[in-house]
């Protein structure tokens, strides 16, 4: 897991559109330029169109869609903490340089 300020939340979702953020540096990268992907769950593939959202944003997604979400176990709590180094507790602080996308359904 990369552990740079570019690790960043997980797919999760907000009403009917997911979010997601790009892992690695050149994963933000290939997202930005393309502003499209391809997001893979066993043998299913769904085709979304990616915006990136600003800090405000950003912070109001892991406020309201991460924080709820990482709290449900003590697992999730973990995983976001230790290994995506994000501090749900401070989202202003948390987004800061983190790169955060919305996705949407093509």
């Amino acid at each position: 897991m990369c552990s740079s300020p570019c690790t960043a939340a997980r797919a999760a979702c907000r009403g009917a559109r997911p979010w997601r953020s790009a892992r690695t540096p050149a994963g933000v990268r290939n997202l930005r330029a393309a502003g499209r992907a391809t997001i893979t769950a066993g043998q299913r593939k769904e085709e979304v169109r990616a915006v990136e959202l600003g800090p405000t944003e950003a912070a109001a997604f892991i406020r309201d869609v991460l924080a709820p979400q990482a709290r449900q176990t003590w697992l999730g709590g973990w995983i976001v903490r230790a290994i995506d180094k994000i501090d749900f507790d401070n989202p202003v602080e948390a987004a800061e340089g983190r790169p955060v996308f919305e996705l949407y359904r093509c």
